[in-house]
């Protein structure tokens, strides 16, 4: 039994079994950090616009995505609460990595995911700014080309 246990602790210590499986998602989350930071710069500077259903469109895609991440983050609830592994160092070794896995860091799966929506946040906020954005300029140009100026 100690040597099925250990090459089972053994499996499970590497990318799968602990919270460095996440970093490939981490990773990914800082680029589209960045890029969600250079969107919101290029909106507050007027070098990005959009039309406004196109706005609309956008943020209403990043808040359903966030909404399937609520789904997720309800789900992750069964992950911190692992139960079945058993009472042996192996099953209480398996049950600790699991739940780091889900709360134990910043790289963990419940912050990833909570980052992931600030992200999606700010994205459809910035949309909506570059929408409204247009839409003052083209009403501000009706106004002009109309002689209401």
């Amino acid at each position: 039994m100690g040597h099925w246990g250990a090459a089972v602790t053994e499996s499970w210590s590497g990318g799968v079994g602990d919270s460095a499986g996440f970093a490939a998602a981490g990773a990914a989350l800082t680029s589209l950090e960045a890029q969600s930071a250079q969107l919101s710069a290029a909106v507050a500077s007027g070098g990005f616009r959009i039309e406004p259903e196109a706005a609309t469109d956008a943020a209403k895609a990043c808040r359903d995505f966030m909404s399937k991440i609520d789904e997720m983050l309800s789900r992750t609830q069964q992950v911190r609460a692992v139960v079945g592994f058993g009472e042996s160092w192996e099953g209480g070794g398996l049950k600790v990595k699991f739940t780091e896995k889900a709360t134990g860091r910043d790289d963990s799966l419940i912050p990833l995911l909570r980052k992931m929506q600030k992200i999606l946040s700010d994205m459809a906020q910035s949309y909506e700014m570059a929408g409204r954005a247009y839409q003052d300029v083209e009403d501000a140009n009706r106004q002009a080309f109309s002689g209401g100026i």
